[in-house]
């Protein structure tokens, strides 16, 4: 079985909204229906767990209800971190999936993952044993240490990768790495978790259009490609 598991616990206090930002509509729809209508319809994903901001779980349900969102398995209350929220949600998946079901961590917030990235992602982590979705960096890339207002070095874009997820890994490997680190400040992400751990991870592949949604600007981005339509003449 895959099982996404969307990261929903954000307060979302940078888009300056009265709302969290997952819960903002666009084009009459919550930001988090966007995403878990795209899951919805990925083939290859079986389940969509919901790792929650505590007090908006029954928001959750009744939009799932509304939109027929029949792939939702669980709704987990989320914690005081991003870190937390996914480990309880893992933990409350235990019943429900075996140690070798596929996971997929993604951000409520980012409504449009494509099937093509579930795809890569699965098929990353069944050949490697755990991948991440990353997009190449296209731009000049520079570096500038903590506490510093110039740029100490550059970087070769060749070799930095900006992460977009998911990131996928096996159930027991993922719920091993967060009761591993949940306490570890020096690691925030499964695949920082992974690499302190020594596993590999898989490069999966990502958009640039599976933009994160951050600010009141990333909205009207949002809006845009979500009403764009390809030419006909690009390849």
């Amino acid at each position: 079985m895959n099982v996404v598991l969307l990261a929903a616990g954000g307060t979302g206090t940078r888009t300056g909204q009265d709302i969290p930002k997952q819960f903002i509509c666009v084009d009459n729809m919550p930001i988090i229906i966007h995403t878990m209508k795209r899951l919805e319809a990925c083939k290859s994903i079986d389940k969509i767990v919901v790792a929650c901001l505590k007090g908006w779980e029954m928001a959750v349900e009744a939009y799932a209800k509304q939109f027929n969102i029949t792939k939702l398995m669980l709704i987990a209350i989320g914690g005081d971190s991003r870190k937390e929220t996914l480990y309880n949600a893992l933990i409350d998946m235990k019943p429900f999936v075996s140690a070798d079901d596929i996971v997929l961590i993604t951000d409520a917030n980012r409504p449009l993952i494509s099937e093509d990235i579930v795809d890569d992602a699965i098929a990353k982590c069944r050949e490697y044993g755990s991948a991440c979705g990353v997009l190449p960096s296209y731009d000049s890339m520079y570096i500038s240490r903590k506490g510093s207002t110039l740029i100490t070095e550059t970087a070769d874009r060749e070799e930095v990768f900006r992460g977009m997820g998911p990131d996928t890994a096996p159930y027991d490997l993922c719920l091993n790495m967060y009761e591993k680190y949940v306490d570890d400040d020096r690691v925030n992400t499964l695949p920082d978790m992974l690499i302190d751990s020594g596993y590999k991870i898989g490069l999966s592949k990502g958009s640039a259009r599976q933009i994160k949604i951050t600010t009141t600007e990333d909205i009207e981005i949002f809006k845009a490609l979500l009403n764009s339509e390809k030419y006909d003449w690009l390849k």
